[in-house]
């Protein structure tokens, strides 16, 4: 962070970049994370940041149906985040990552697009602003969990962020996942199957994943956790971090 410490940055940016929003923060907490975790939405499922050649593109995208239980909460502030520039919010995000670093509040855990996706344009401007928020979580050791939807968009994040954290693809076919040879996930299972049925597929195809891949595989614990009619902090966002390791793969179920 050119030779400055978080809380010098965090000093000079903080006031007046809070200013700019009129005390809005940008980032947002999610139910799957820890109450120390935090994600960034650059706008709403189906919007215009996501790749309309994803199959489920305005069809069958699970994080639409997600949206429209939160639409007075979550929703107008993902439309807000639409009609600001990708590289104001990811500034913004940046002073306030800062602001945990610094002890402000807690922050072990950081996620992209627990709503929509990340631009489909890396501009100079947006590449600039999130170096220094991925070069800032990871000089802070926060985990991150870095979604993005289609083979072709995350080998252009990848090639451009992947030094800096995981770009994991959302794979969106069955054949997809299995033949990835880096970090994916998947949604898995129908709507018209049971919890039950839909985790016990999941497991099935979390482990025919390690078998053609060698790579290690796992059900996410929250949704598993979820689905089996359980409560457990131990299985939130940030308790577990395999989103965000580069040799792990996690299968969703459809939640």
């Amino acid at each position: 962070m050119s030779g400055k410490t978080a809380h010098q940055i965090g000093v000079n940016m903080s006031k007046r970049s809070l200013d700019i929003f009129q005390g809005r923060p940008v980032l947002s907490t999610f139910g799957k994370g820890i109450p120390s975790s935090r994600s960034l939405n650059y706008g709403t499922s189906g919007g215009p940041n996501c790749a309309s050649a994803c199959p489920h593109f305005r069809t069958d995208c699970y994080a639409i149906r997600v949206e429209k239980f939160r639409a007075k909460t979550l929703l107008p502030k993902l439309q807000r985040h639409e009609t600001i520039p990708a590289h104001a919010l990811t500034e913004q995000a940046f002073t306030e990552v800062l602001l945990g670093l610094i002890g402000r509040y807690p922050l072990d855990w950081f996620r992209f697009s627990s709503a929509g996706s990340v631009p489909n344009r890396i501009g100079k401007k947006f590449a600039k602003s999130l170096d220094k928020l991925l070069d800032a979580l990871r000089a802070g050791k926060v985990p991150v969990h870095f979604p993005v939807e289609t083979k072709a968009k995350a080998d252009r994040y990848r090639a451009r962020f992947g030094h800096l954290a995981t770009i994991r693809e959302s794979a969106t076919s069955v054949r997809r996942f299995l033949k990835a040879d880096d970090a994916v996930s998947i949604v898995a299972g129908r709507r018209d199957m049971s919890r039950a049925l839909r985790l016990m597929y999941s497991r099935d195809l979390a482990r025919e994943r390690t078998a053609q891949s060698g790579r290690r595989c796992i059900v996410c614990p929250a949704v598993a956790v979820h689905f089996a009619g359980k409560s457990s902090a131990k299985a939130k966002c940030g308790i577990c971090t395999a989103c965000a390791k580069d040799d792990t793969d996690i299968v969703y179920p459809r939640h």
